[in-house]
């Protein structure tokens, strides 16, 4: 009997064997308190991502400097992040002897502060105190258990873009493009600071491919240099649209041909079956889903089993999802009737809650 190409077993170049292909790509759960510290949410939400067994869990953004926030809800970690709360989290999410890796995330150009009652100076933004954030990240969460991290540079906005190669002196690093050295530097100092074995990762976005010239040859480029860095997995993020995914694959196929290390695709996947024509046709290693784990949180061991051939899509917007996440990190089931006007009421409600008091929800 042939077996599933999507529950075959992948290892990573640092030695970490993932149980199968399927990986839960990052999401903004929204979930932090309002010291920016991981919850008992967030543990219940990924304990029942981990038993529906995905071989990677790859976390939301998690901050590693307050003074350049994605987003509130974000957890943060820093010098007064509590370590307790990282070693439950790592030990929830990973339960099922699945990976769960941190995805680490700075959100360049962006200056905003969260919570207000941070007051230390802005911090420096030069290439080597940025890497060295990111470093110290790592470390922490080795620490705590994680398995590995993933150096997440794809937003929602273009500080997921990366810059071609140019000066130092061109790059004041006010922008919201990262510039490829500034990559290559956070990718050195984060596998100087961590142990063997601990995974690191890279989460890149397809947009910046196809939209500006000679992007797909810079991208080949940037490849040559991370064969041979220490990166174990890299993920390219799609378009969900058909018209740009098309352009988008074309892309991607150079890419493949340039790197050496493993590939994961996440976005767009519509079916079983184009998960399984992805694999065949050595487009990738691991497959990334995202929304489809918010909308139902054992859809990975349906997809597994191959009781699940359609990839849902409900055709709302994010508060949908991210509601469903706080129901989920609740103990509840997600609620399916819920109305996107509805979603976006409670996640603003979530967000007036979390600025009008001292401390978010413990449970």
């Amino acid at each position: 009997m042939q077996s599933d190409p999507l529950s075959a077993p992948l290892t990573l170049p640092c030695g970490v064997r993932l149980n199968n292909r399927i990986a839960k790509a990052a999401v903004c759960e929204g979930l932090a308190d309002a010291q920016l510290q991981p919850t008992h949410a967030h543990e219940r939400l990924y304990r029942r991502w981990a038993e529906s067994g995905p071989g990677l869990l790859v976390s939301g953004a998690v901050e590693v400097d307050h003074h350049a926030l994605r987003q509130a809800g974000n957890v943060l970690i820093d010098d007064d992040t509590r370590h307790d709360a990282l070693v439950r989290w790592a030990a929830a999410g990973s339960t099922a002897g699945n990976a769960f890796w941190l995805q680490l995330a700075h959100a360049r150009g962006n200056r905003a502060t969260w919570p207000r009652w941070r007051r230390s100076a802005p911090s420096a933004n030069t290439d080597q105190a940025l890497a060295a954030r990111f470093a110290q990240a790592a470390q922490t969460a080795a620490a705590a258990g994680f398995g590995g991290i993933q150096i997440g540079l794809s937003g929602n906005s273009q500080a997921g873009a990366l810059a071609a190669p140019r000066s130092h002196s061109q790059d004041n690093h006010q922008g919201t493009a990262w510039p490829a050295s500034l990559l290559l530097a956070i990718l050195r100092a984060v596998r100087a600071a961590v142990p063997p074995g601990f995974a690191v990762g890279i989460r890149l976005n397809t947009a910046d491919v196809h939209a500006r010239d000679q992007g797909e040859k810079h991208y080949r480029q940037l490849m040559q240099q991370l064969n041979g860095l220490g990166v174990d997995l890299l993920e390219l993020v799609l378009p969900t649209q058909a018209a740009h995914r098309a352009r988008a694959v074309d892309c991607v196929l150079p890419i493949r041909a340039a790197a050496t290390l493993p590939l994961m695709l996440t976005g767009g996947f519509r079916s079983r079956e184009d998960m399984l024509a992805a694999l065949a046709a050595d487009h990738c290693d691991m497959i990334g889903l995202a929304r489809p784990f918010c909308a139902d949180p054992r859809f990975a061991r349906r997809l597994l089993e191959g009781t699940e051939s359609a990839v849902p899509d409900f055709n709302v917007g994010l508060a949908w999802y991210r509601v469903q996440l706080a129901r989920i990190g609740r103990g509840l089931e997600p609620d399916w009737h819920l109305r996107p006007a509805q979603a976006r009421l409670l996640q603003w409600l979530q967000r007036l809650r979390r600025t009008s008091h001292g401390a978010g929800d413990k449970d």
